[in-house]
């Protein structure tokens, strides 16, 4: 998947955006989803108006204000027939709720071309009624958009790692090329890895204990394996790995003791996945420094 969002600053840019959004030649088998626009199916005319309306709160009026962000998600050519518009709606939903969640928006599909599948989503460039701008930077873009979303759309529809986001400044470098898991990943391929770590999500949202955490990832036919002193240290795959070095250190591992609620887990998870990437990011640069060397 790439994103591309691109933002605009003339006063008649929603007429030509909504109008080119809405485009039924574009549109084949599509859906329509909005969020803080009256109506089920509001009229182009609706939605129009209602981003006309939002941007007369700006609380800071300047002329060359952004009035709208259109953001662009393409997917992989061999991932068209996986994409079905209720996967597509998820997708859109989630990508609003971390691009900005309280903005007016437009999302829909584009499948003109049979392989070319593409989400539009147009966003108000501030806060439904509050008059805030919901311009973010660069890095933020990066680190709390365009990542996590790779992030659910891996987690929820493994089936489409051919579609997984390309980052500009983070494209596969001749070592990363070489790397036995990225290339499992562009054949739509999970590795030993990847797996494990999908299977110690799933255990930790649904145990209540450390030993109950063991016991569920026992009941998934995973080989635990012990350290000298005789305590449960990692999963044996085709290597060793370590509780501790994948996120899920002794302190987390006991607070599952506590009734932790559902949000609470899945804030712990979200350190851990960033753990974890900064972990790989480590080990690539450890790759780099290492080659260089020889």
């Amino acid at each position: 998947m790439i994103i591309k969002s691109k933002s605009y600053k003339q006063t008649g840019v929603y007429r030509r955006l909504v109008n080119y959004v809405l485009k039924d030649s574009e549109r084949e088998s599509s859906f329509v989803l909005t969020r803080f626009i009256k109506g089920k199916e509001p009229s182009k005319e609706a939605i129009i108006a209602q981003f006309k309306k939002n941007e007369t709160y700006r609380l800071h009026k300047r002329k060359n204000n952004v009035k709208l962000y259109m953001d662009i998600l393409s997917f992989h050519k061999d991932n068209a027939k996986e994409l079905t518009n209720e996967k597509l709606k998820k997708i859109a939903r989630n990508y609003i709720s971390l691009r900005s969640n309280l903005s007016v928006a437009l999302a829909t599909v584009h499948r003109k071309e049979k392989d070319h599948v593409h989400l539009h989503i147009l966003l108000s460039g501030t806060e439904y009624r509050t008059g805030k701008s919901v311009r973010i930077s660069k890095a933020d873009f990066r680190d709390k958009v365009k990542i996590p979303a790779e992030r659910y759309v891996q987690k929820n529809f493994p089936k489409l790692q051919k579609s997984a986001i390309s980052h500009k400044r983070t494209l596969p470098s001749k070592i990363q090329i070489k790397d036995a898991e990225y290339q499992m990943n562009q054949r739509g391929e999970l590795s030993d890895k990847q797996l494990l770590i999908g299977h110690l999500e799933k255990a930790y949202q649904k145990a209540f204990s450390e030993k109950n955490f063991y016991t569920i990832l026992q009941n998934e036919n995973l080989d635990l394996y012990t350290r000298n002193n005789g305590i449960i240290a990692g999963i044996k795959t085709n290597r060793k790995y370590r509780f501790s070095t994948l996120g899920y250190t002794k302190e987390i591992l006991q607070n599952l003791t506590k009734d932790l609620s559902k949000t609470s887990r899945l804030n712990t998870l979200e350190r851990i996945r960033e753990f974890q990437q900064l972990q790989q990011e480590k080990s690539k640069g450890r790759e780099r420094t290492r080659k260089r060397g020889r």
